[in-house]
């Protein structure tokens, strides 16, 4: 896994900022909203039924509390919104009201708020390890993180190129989140068979469950 070096986390922060505040990347966001905020609703409700059918378990519940990590300007919010839950979006940059402003690897929220957990921007930030532990604080128990990635992606702005998920994620999932499969995104369109803008590999949904009851969560918490 290749990781960009960065003097100092603000260093770190400000590079990140800059892809979220370029005006034609934002304004491209702006125009693509409606289409994109489709694209994430149909992807949710075919992940609602995949997890009801082999999980038993519904975690897009109406009213619900989800949260979206590194989320622009909340197409993922507006979907899930869609679907009748109580969500919000963090990202460097604000757009409300469906984005508030914050940094996904030290989360303001307090332990154990959200049923749903959402992020396709796990490869922005620079340490992968606090990334995944303040997913796993936020979570309820029996809450699920649902992971997008890409890879082989590592552009102007990624933090690090996961070029395996088995191999780049998972060694540093804290032990309160349990791993539940996976399942691989073909970025391309039914209607016409072209391929979307990505030019590397297929991504990869990874599925995870908080397990805060288990004997290793509650050593290392002191619950």
């Amino acid at each position: 896994m290749k990781k960009r070096e960065y003097e100092t986390y603000e260093n770190y922060l400000s590079h990140q900022v800059e892809k979220t505040t370029n005006p034609e990347r934002r304004q491209k966001l702006i125009e693509n909203f409606e289409a994109r905020a489709s694209h994430f609703e149909a992807r949710f409700r075919t992940l609602r039924e995949y997890i009801k059918t082999n999980f038993t378990q519904d975690v897009f519940r109406p009213d619900s509390l989800a949260l979206c990590l590194g989320a622009r300007i909340g197409e993922e919010v507006a979907a899930l919104k869609n679907l009748g839950m109580q969500a919000i979006g963090v990202d460097l940059v604000p757009h409300p009201p469906l984005v508030v402003a914050g940094d996904f690897n030290n989360l303001k929220y307090e332990d154990s708020t959200f049923e749903l957990v959402f992020s396709n921007a796990i490869d922005h930030t620079n340490d992968i390890k606090k990334f995944l532990y303040e997913v796993e604080r936020v979570l309820t128990d029996g809450g699920y993180f649902i992971l997008d990635t890409w890879p082989g992606a590592y552009g102007k702005y990624e933090a690090v190129e996961i070029l395996d998920p088995y191999k780049d994620i998972l060694p540093d999932r804290p032990p309160g989140l349990e791993f539940k499969g996976h399942l691989v995104l073909i970025t391309q369109n039914q209607s016409t068979g072209a391929r979307s803008h990505y030019d590397y590999r297929d991504g990869m949904t990874l599925l995870f469950e908080a397990k805060k009851e288990t004997n290793e969560y509650t050593k290392r918490t002191g619950i």
